[in-house]
This record gives structure tokens, C-alpha cells and sequence, in this order.
């Protein structure tokens, strides 16, 4: 049976050096683990350690940063044998998917008093699990990057000049009853408004921030700000697993929860089956693919189907899902959709690495 890997850097930019580097070098060293005879979920644990050791990803170190300027992380792995893990909300660890690992393996059983395994920790509960598991608990700040410290401060400022801006405008109109429930009624749009108004502000911010990083040379220093890491890989057994790992999405709340550690919705393999074994992982805004299950839907829908293999699927919400069916001893050549209506979608940064037998 033939090894395989695929990794992305995440939807949100176009493809850099940096980046183009990075899952290179991913896939390279998760090829050289399955010729070792690692199994498939080691070795996606193995590629997406070594996008979250380069700081140009939205994964570990060098992360978007929480409404506090914390750097906080969801990790998520499967693979076709039931194996799962996954970690929300984890401060001051490097590698969020080796936690997701020590935790998925865990689960295989039970203790010796009969406690159920858990499937996801968060918060400071995965960072003693961690530390139980010698994991190394780095200093506060030692993920958090000057790029990443740049934008958080950027996007702070934008965000309460909205503020200060709605306060003003809820102070204008005054006090009394009558504009109480004149409030009251237009609250819902005020408020749809002000957010729509809010998340212009910092798009029109970051697509000036990637085009300045773009006019600045495509060097190996430029930075874009992408989104959830992934990697889906076959071992020699025929064994398929898949992983995402994510900082999340900027300024967002103390604690939240991304897809990345959502079962379903962050990555996704089918169980031992008759038919073809399935992988997918996903990469986008979290909350929507939460609520979509998105992952496990098109492993789902893939099963009862007979589409061909593929790779690159650009959605046309703007998600990028990596996605591979292995359904033959030889994989197929693998294709990516030119076009969605945001924008060209083969240009965005992945990597394949397949030996055929």
C-alpha cells in the first residue's frame, strides 16, 4: 500500500514563500516517519507539529491572539481505527496536537477504577494533562510573535474606536422612555449594523497588512495571516488519519472554542468500513462549521457516493477543505478547483508528497 501526505497552511491569503516552505517541509518529514513504519496518525501529528513550529502559520507559536493578547490553541486528531483527541482554549504549550495525541491514545480504554477517558479537555485542564503527559508549559508570552503583537494591537484599536463610537451614539440619543423602546426596536439592526461596520474595518486592515507584506517582496519574511493547519495521512497498512491545529480567529473571546477541537466539524475520518476509508479536515471561520458538522457531512456524503479523489476543495463560502479519498491501492491524480468567488483557491498554500509502490 502506498504512504501519503497531504498538509495545508490554512484559507485566508495568498500562497508565500514562507508558507510554501513550511508545508514542504511538513510533508517531507511525515514521508520520512511513514517509510519508517510510523502509523498514519503519528505521522499527522508529526506534519502538523512542524506547521506549528513555523511562525508564519495561525497554529502554535506565532498565533492570532485572544482579546487579552494571549496566544490560545485547539488541536483535534482521528483516525480510521476510532482514535480521537482534541484540546480547546491551551495557553502556553507549543504543540497543541501532541496533547490531542497523548489524549487520543489515552482513550483507548479505560481506567483502572472505571473512568471513561475523555475525548476533549480544555483551558487549564488540557495544560495539566499536558504536563502530566511532560509536555513542556512555556512562559506566557514565548508563542507570541512581534507580527502577531503588531495585528493584535492594530485590531484592539479598531475595535474600540467601534465601541466608542456605538456609545457615543446610544449617549445622543438620550435617556428617556420613549427612546428607551426606540432602542429597544432598532437594536437588532443598530447592532447587525455596527458588527457588519466592525468586520469591514478589519478586513479592509488586513488585506492592506498582506498587501503591504506583498509589495514588501514575497521574501522569506513575509507573513500572511492565514488560518487552521491540517494534514491527512495513508500508512503502509492502508490506515488513514487526519488532524487541524488553530489559534483561532483574532481578538476572539477568552476561552472560545474553535472547529479545530469540534468533533465533526474540525477533522473527520470514517471508521473501519466495507467501503473506501475517508479523511477531512477543514479550515475557516469555526463557529459556522460548528454549527455545519461540516467535516463529518462530507465524509458522510463522500461514502454514499462515486466521486473520484480529492484534494483541494474550495467552497463557495470561502472554506478550503482538505480532503482525500483513498479508495484503490493507487491514488489518482489529485486536482484543485481553480476558482471560487473568492479568488483563486489553487494559488492558496498546500502540499502533497504520495510514493507509489
Amino acid at each position: 500500500m502506498s504512504q501519503f501526505v497531504a498538509v495545508h497552511s490554512g484559507c485566508g491569503a495568498p500562497s508565500s514563500k514562507p508558507h510554501a516552505a513550511a508545508c514542504r517541509q511538513a510533508c517531507l518529514l511525515a514521508m520520512e516517519a511513514l517509510r519508517r513504519g510510523v502509523s498514519a496518525i503519528d505521522a499527522v501529528a508529526i506534519a502538523i507539529q512542524s506547521l506549528e513550529d513555523a511562525p508564519c502559520t495561525n497554529a502554535g507559536r506565532g498565533s492570532t491572539l485572544n482579546e487579552l493578547g494571549q496566544v490560545e490553541c485547539d488541536a483535534a486528531i482521528m483516525d480510521n481505527k476510532g482514535l480521537y483527541g482534541a484540546v480547546g482554549a491551551l495557553q502556553q504549550i507549543a504543540n497543541p496536537i501532541q496533547v490531542a495525541l497523548a489524549l487520543a491514545k489515552e482513550s483507548r480504554g479505560v481506567s483502572s477504577v472505571g473512568r471513561v477517558p475523555p475525548l476533549l479537555l480544555v483551558g487549564e485542564g488540557a495544560k495539566r494533562f499536558a504536563q502530566q503527559q511532560g509536555i513542556a508549559i512555556l512562559e506566557p508570552d514565548s508563542l507570541v510573535t512581534e507580527r502577531s503583537r503588531a495585528r493584535h494591537e492594530r485590531d484592539l484599536a479598531i475595535v474600540r474606536e467601534s465601541e466608542a463610537t456605538h456609545t457615543h451614539r446610544t449617549a445622543a440619543e438620550g435617556g428617556g422612555l420613549s427612546s428607551a423602546r426606540k432602542r429597544a426596536k432598532g437594536d437588532g439592526h443598530e447592532h447587525q449594523q455596527s458588527t457588519h461596520e466592525l468586520e469591514e474595518k478589519v478586513q479592509k486592515a488586513s488585506s492592506q497588512d498582506v498587501s503591504e507584506d506583498k509589495d514588501a517582496e514575497e521574501g522569506e519574511e513575509a507573513e500572511y495571516l492565514l488560518d487552521t493547519v491540517g494534514a491527512v495521512c495513508v500508512d503502509a497498512q492502508g490506515n488513514i488519519a487526519c488532524g487541524a491545529s488553530s489559534g483561532g480567529i483574532a481578538m476572539k473571546r477568552c476561552g472560545r472554542v474553535g472547529q479545530a477541537a469540534v468533533f465533526g466539524a474540525g477533522c473527520y475520518c470514517n471508521e473501519d468500513a466495507a467501503g473506501p476509508r475517508i479523511a477531512c479536515c477543514t479550515t475557516g471561520t469555526g463557529e459556522y462549521l460548528i454549527r455545519t458538522q461540516l467535516a463529518a457531512k462530507l465524509v458522510t456524503a463522500l461514502q454514499s457516493t462515486s466521486l473520484p479523489p480529492l484534494f483541494l476543495h474550495g467552497c463557495p463560502i470561502g472554506l478550503a477543505v482538505l480532503l482525500l479519498l483513498f479508495a484503490t491501492p493507487k491514488p489518482r491524480r489529485l486536482t484543485a478547483p481553480s476558482h471560487t468567488r473568492h479568488g483563486d483557491w489553487s494559488q492558496r498554500p498546500w502540499a502533497l508528497l504520495s510514493r507509489l509502490p
